[in-house]
């Protein structure tokens, strides 16, 4: 670090101003971490009002400045027209777009096929991403976004969330990563050797590197069992 910025680097690991680690943000989905939360506001508007993408009309999305940005239609350029997994995951219209219609936001959701299908590009269409000044004060305290849904028989439905789960203000606990690991890698091993690499990794401070990256060379470089869930 000192030969690249040419300076002497002061570093005091009892310092607890570089605890920045404790701050890291575990992702429920497959997104950007700016479409965490938007993707859990709308899923908590689907469920609890038992909608579908066919039943939506428009979607309003307000969120932090950065959001916009990045993956909204701001300063990053246009979002109107995902082609391909990179396009996709770091654009807020398609994501949220897929989320209404498949229930989830996983591995799925961005092969190419998924991306290209008629239903969620002709939705996506339906929505629109706004940056709100009072949200992108709080950040990055607070990753908060406002969200309204117009359906075709006439309701507006609303949903505002101020983080989510997997962020530092509510950190996953160590259950929960063990769920998202066995959601994650379920279509490439079996449940017998994710609970062996689990077990490794709880014990990584007592056992051989080897005895981990061992049992990840057991794992199928391809899926061969379908997902159970479309989210965990």
């Amino acid at each position: 670090m000192a030969q690249l910025f040419g300076q002497t680097i002061e570093f005091d690991p009892g310092n607890r101003r570089l605890a920045v680690a404790e701050q890291t943000y575990l992702k429920q989905y497959c997104a950007l971490i700016h479409g965490q939360v938007i993707i859990d506001a709308l899923l908590s508007i689907r469920t609890a009002h038992q909608l579908r993408g066919d039943d939506v009309a428009a979607v309003t999305l307000e969120v932090i400045q950065s959001a916009y940005d990045i993956a909204g239609g701001g300063a990053f350029g246009d979002k109107n027209r995902p082609w391909t997994k990179e396009q996709a995951d770091y654009n807020l219209k398609y994501l949220s777009a897929v989320a209404l219609l498949d229930g989830g936001v996983g591995p799925e959701q961005l092969e190419t096929e998924r991306v290209r299908r008629d239903d969620v590009q002709a939705l996506l269409t339906r929505i629109a991403v706004v940056p709100a000044a009072d949200l992108t004060a709080d950040y990055p305290e607070r990753t908060g976004v406002r969200v309204s849904v117009r359906t075709h028989d006439g309701r507006e439905l609303h949903h505002r969330q101020a983080d989510y789960e997997g962020s530092p203000t509510q950190p996953l606990s160590w259950e929960r990563v063990v769920e998202k690991f066995h959601w994650l890698a379920e279509p490439c091993s079996e449940g017998g050797l994710r609970g062996e690499i689990i077990e490794a990794v709880e014990r990584l401070d007592e056992i051989h590197v080897t005895d981990l990256t061992g049992l990840l060379g057991r794992v199928s470089p391809v899926a061969v069992r379908a997902r159970s869930a479309v989210r965990f």
